[in-house]
């Protein structure tokens, strides 16, 4: 789905992170909130790793002006 679509719909996309998203120009984001141990043998391989815990990564627009 379209972020511009999201940030409309907060039943399913939160308000205070489409308001941070909208006021740091921020161009894509990921979330990823684990707890406890994967279970490879019943699981197999994570389609993405992912330490324990919460981690954030943004990538932000750029500044800059181009002519």
């Amino acid at each position: 789905m379209d972020l511009i679509y999201l940030v409309h719909h907060y039943h399913l996309f939160p308000k205070v992170i489409a308001d941070l998203v909208r006021s740091n120009g921020v161009s894509e984001f990921h979330v990823s909130l684990t707890q406890g141990l994967w279970r490879y043998d019943q699981w197999g391989m994570p389609i993405v790793g992912a330490p324990p815990g919460a981690e954030v990564w943004a990538w932000f627009n750029s500044n800059e002006q181009q002519e």
